[in-house]
C-alpha cells in the first residue's frame, strides 16, 4: 500500500506548495521603524569606527598633523549612509537587510550589503541583537 500523486493531483499538490510558500514569503515582509534605523546606524558608524580609533597614536607626543589626520579620518568613518533597507519578520525578532555606504564610499572591508537580526522591546526600544546571513534573512528563522 504506497501513496503516489500523479497527474492533474501532482499538479495541483505542487501549486498549492507553491501559493503557501509564496504567500509565508510575502507576508513576512516588515517596515522597520524610524527608531530601529537609528539603532542600526549607531552600530553601524561605532563598528567602522573602531579600526581607526585602534590605530590613533595613544601619546601626546604625536605630531599635530598626524592627530589631525587621524581625527579626520575618525569623523570620516561615522559618516555611514544607509541607501536600501529591507526588514521581514514579526513580533520582536526582525530580520534586516541594510545596503550601507561610508562617507560615499564602499566600507573598508568591501560588504556593501549587511545582514542584521534585531529586536523590539516595549521597554528597552529597538536594540541590534548580532550580525547574521544572507539565508537566515530569507528563511527568516
Amino acid at each position: 500500500m504506497g501513496f503516489q500523486i500523479t497527474g492533474w493531483k501532482a499538479v495541483l499538490a505542487l501549486a498549492g506548495i507553491a501559493a503557501f510558500a509564496g504567500f509565508r514569503y510575502y507576508t513576512r515582509v516588515s517596515t522597520l521603524e524610524k527608531e530601529g534605523r537609528e539603532a542600526l546606524h549607531l552600530w553601524l558608524a561605532a563598528e567602522y569606527s573602531r579600526d581607526v580609533l585602534e590605530s590613533i597614536p595613544s601619546n601626546a607626543a604625536a605630531a599635530p598633523a598626524e592627530q589631525q589626520a587621524a581625527a579626520e579620518e575618525l569623523l570620516a568613518q561615522q559618516n555611514v549612509a544607509i541607501h536600501d533597507i529591507r526588514a521581514r519578520g514579526r513580533g520582536d525578532t526582525i530580520f534586516v537587510r541594510a545596503k550601507v555606504s561610508v562617507n560615499a564610499r564602499e566600507p573598508r572591508d568591501g560588504r556593501q550589503v549587511r545582514y542584521f537580526m534585531m529586536s523590539h522591546s516595549m521597554l528597552t526600544g529597538w536594540r541590534l541583537l548580532r550580525e547574521t546571513t544572507a539565508l537566515r534573512y530569507y528563511l527568516d528563522w
